[in-house]
């Protein structure tokens, strides 16, 4: 490939299942429109509740302004396909660089701060040294509902193999020590109707972990956050010869989502999801992960791991062995599939798909 090149993938939904039948149809429309583009049709399918058109270009495109052109094409022969996701993606030269997405320099240039997702916390004072870390990284783009998400393509496609069970056989408390991270608001709320119940069934699985956590005055502190105990998360307990987290098994339990009930930096390691947000006020959420011990350190949520006396065959795939088995290592974006769903739509994760597809 001499040239950089522009992947457009565009995902619709089908409100009218008959269309099936008008797919040849469909597909010369779409043709048609790439052509005018001057860009390559690539490949054109439908099922019954989506259809996904693939095409290329040598050049970026205003995608959106070109898209309005066929959108009222459709509308007056197809109105029952509704635009869902467009992801957009440069693919290397042959010199191994990528061009650069104007909106993805555009979000940056007007940057104004970083939060995490989910909590009332900056990613860095360093705003600037942040900026031009994220320059650096290979970003593709998956607009949704109006919604621009940034993808750390390298992170997000790291495979990893949380195989969290025998990591504490091992290694006692795993990760789980130490300071634990804070819920979210909307979390806390549901977390404090159960408290109690949730308190009773810590005494009834282990008595001892649930005197050491009476001991410490309970699970959570008067500001909301999760406290400590003797070195590890008080939501930690001891089952079947095994540490587990008391609320993700609770949820588990009573058939509630472990996404609205678990803190949800808890559950996404080593997934990290950023808010961006621009002097204009707009929100961006990029979302890369903390694999990268540079990026770790310096803007993860948990900070590195590398001071653990713990060893991370579950981020390194080339360490694997007979339980952490190299077949069992999938990418970072597929790992975290129900929470990308549970937290922005299943058209986020269908954009992924699309996005890893070449």
């Amino acid at each position: 490939m001499e040239t950089a090149t522009w992947y457009y993938y565009l995902i619709w939904q089908v409100k009218d299942k008959s269309l099936v039948q008008s797919i040849e149809y469909i597909k010369k429309i779409m043709l048609d429109w790439c052509e005018t583009l001057g860009g390559n049709f690539i490949d054109c399918s439908m099922s019954l509740d989506k259809l996904q058109l693939v095409y290329s270009t040598p050049n970026q495109l205003n995608v959106h302004k070109a898209i309005k052109r066929l959108q009222k094409t459709l509308e007056k022969r197809l109105q029952a396909l509704q635009l869902v996701s467009i992801v957009t993606q440069s693919i290397e030269d042959g010199c191994g660089e990528s061009q650069k997405d104007i909106r993805v320099s555009k979000v940056l240039e007007s940057l104004w701060t970083a939060e995490y997702y989910d909590l009332d916390e900056c990613v860095t004072e360093d705003l600037e040294a942040f900026r031009n870390y994220l320059s650096k990284r290979k970003l593709a783009t998956i607009d949704v509902d109006g919604k621009l998400y940034l993808i750390d393509t390298s992170a997000l496609s790291q495979e990893i193999n949380l195989n969290c069970f025998e990591c504490t056989k091992l290694y006692k408390y795993g990760c789980c020590c130490g300071s634990p991270c804070d819920m979210s608001k909307k979390n806390q709320k549901l977390f404090e109707q159960h408290l109690s119940q949730l308190t009773e069934e810590l005494r009834k699985l282990n008595e001892e972990n649930y005197n050491e956590v009476m001991e410490k005055g309970g699970f959570i502190s008067f500001d909301g956050s999760i406290k400590a105990c003797n070195g590890r998360c008080s939501l930690l307990v001891k089952d079947e010869g095994v540490y587990k987290c008391m609320a993700h098994k609770y949820a588990l339990d009573y058939h509630m989502s472990i996404y609205e009930f678990c803190p949800l930096s808890c559950l996404m390691y080593p997934l990290e999801i950023i808010e961006l947000i621009t002097d204009k006020k707009k929100k961006v959420i990029l979302l890369t992960s903390v694999v990268e011990e540079d990026f770790a350190k310096k803007y993860g949520r948990w900070g590195s791991y590398k001071s653990l006396d713990i060893d991370h065959r579950c981020v390194n795939k080339n360490d694997h062995n007979e339980v952490f088995r190299k077949e069992n290592y999938k990418p970072v974006y597929q790992v975290n599939r129900n929470l990308i769903s549970h937290e922005f739509g299943p058209e986020v994760y269908e954009g992924l798909k699309q996005l890893f597809r070449f």
